[in-house]
């Protein structure tokens, strides 16, 4: 694999190009060969014998040119898609997409390069593909300078500070296109992203997409360490912190059907966009009213505020899995990892 060759998903088709603005979905090159040679490691990439795998959740088939990604791609039954083990700057990364609804709604990206290290982006989108979408396009250059710019290149401010610009992005396009596309303004995402610099693995997280750690026990086994936070309005902790920062609000979480809701309408606390649970200007026509709240509300039901943790990688780290919550639907990280131990990557994404 040759480093920093590009691919973006571009528009609703599934068509993917060759761009200057970084790849997504997967990545490679058109001359990579289906076997590719296991990269030779650096004393950073011994850290993990399998860094990075990165599971998404992909809702409309997509329309991939064959004749040219043939040598990358395989699907089944139209539903599946995936990449092979390929090399990046932090070891290795393989990347698969599941299809579970009519409507892709989810997105993903991967950068890999020698100063700002391996970014892996899962995007979770809700109501629209539009979000998930802009985050992949914008999350990363807008980490980029800021990173560049500063000694420490990576460090966890910098990761927040890119993922409020990008949601402060979003916001003034919802304003932009109010008059024209106001449901817009309903649209959001989850966001997972992890960030391996150096020696340094940062995972930062919005609403219900998991990153979790294979590392090795004193026992010789493999055992999963989860390393993001979740902001599910389930979670007891996240209902509190609702009610503390809503304390006039007796509705900010109501249980609706059995699951727990952010004023009876999302299950997450946390994503990027989703303006109208954000600025009051947004809850009104001509947003339709299946949206609009009947109370109206003078600070931000949900936030864009990233829960991030940094790990120092070890030799015993073998694997990080990064997935979207559909997979965490199906499975727990117990077996998550025991899949991933007694399957070779190609059988692993074969198998999903």
């Amino acid at each position: 694999m040759q480093e920093n060759t590009k691919y973006e998903y571009k528009g609703e088709d599934g068509n993917r190009e060759p761009v200057d603005g970084g790849f997504s979905i997967t990545i490679y090159t058109a001359e990579e060969r289906s076997s590719p040679v296991l990269p030779r490691t650096s004393p950073d990439q011994q850290c993990c014998q399998t860094l990075l795998c990165a599971w998404a959740r992909a809702r409309r088939t997509l329309k991939v040119r064959w004749t040219t990604f043939k040598a990358a791609y395989k699907a089944r039954d139209d539903l599946l898609w995936w990449h092979n083990l390929a090399q990046c700057n932090a070891g290795e990364l393989s990347m698969a997409y599941v299809q579970a609804n009519h409507l892709m709604e989810d997105h993903c990206r991967v950068e890999s390069s020698p100063t700002l290290g391996t970014f892996v982006g899962i995007f979770d989108g809700h109501g629209g593909p539009e979000v998930a979408r802009f985050t992949a396009e914008h999350l990363f250059p807008n980490l980029q300078p800021k990173a560049t710019c500063r000694k420490q290149a990576v460090t966890a401010e910098t990761i927040r500070m890119a993922f409020l610009d990008t949601d402060e992005s979003f916001i003034a396009l919802v304003e932009k296109q109010w008059a024209v596309t106001p449901n817009l303004a309903a649209v959001g995402s989850c966001c997972l992203v992890g960030v391996v610099h150096q020696r340094t693995l940062f995972v930062a997280n919005l609403g219900n997409s998991r990153a979790v750690l294979g590392k090795v026990d004193l026992n010789g086994g493999i055992c999963p360490v989860q390393l993001s936070t979740e902001h599910v309005a389930s979670d007891e902790n996240v209902r509190q912190e609702l009610r503390a920062q809503h304390p006039d609000d007796p509705h900010i979480v109501v249980l609706k059907h059995d699951h727990w809701r952010v004023k009876g309408i999302q299950q997450v606390s946390r994503t990027i966009g989703d303006a109208y649970l954000k600025h009051q200007r947004f809850n009104r026509e001509p947003l339709h009213s299946r949206f609009r709240l009947r109370e109206p509300f003078s600070r931000p039901i949900l936030s864009a505020e990233p829960s991030i943790i940094s790990y120092s990688l070890k030799p015993s780290d073998r694997f990080i899995i990064f997935a979207s919550d559909g997979l965490w639907e199906f499975l727990s990280n117990e077996e998550a990892i025991e899949i991933f131990t007694k399957m070779s990557v190609v059988e692993l994404q074969e198998g999903l």
